[in-house]
């Protein structure tokens, strides 16, 4: 079983996730709710690598408050599918 925490991440981004998804690139794409007083605070998605690397964040503060969930699809509009084990 594979875990996360903000013990493994720089910064303590982590809130309150509500969405993440298996990239197939075997990456984690996740959602990072900022309710509960926490606006502003952190991204509201990032990708992370199984060894527990964040890739990229997303952060709008100005525009976005929060976000609850997101899911890639690919350009034919099908969902991505990661490849392999999950």
């Amino acid at each position: 079983m594979w875990q996360i925490s903000n013990a493994d991440l720089d910064g303590n981004p982590l809130k309150f996730l509500t969405g993440f998804q298996k990239l197939p690139n075997g990456n984690f794409l996740i959602s990072n709710w900022l309710g509960h007083g926490k606006l502003g605070t952190a991204p509201h998605l990032m990708e992370v690598t199984r060894g527990k690397k964040i890739i990229w964040t997303f952060a709008d503060h100005k525009n976005v408050k929060a976000i609850g969930s997101i899911h890639v699809f690919n350009d034919d509009g099908k969902p991505t599918e990661a490849k392999g084990r999950h």
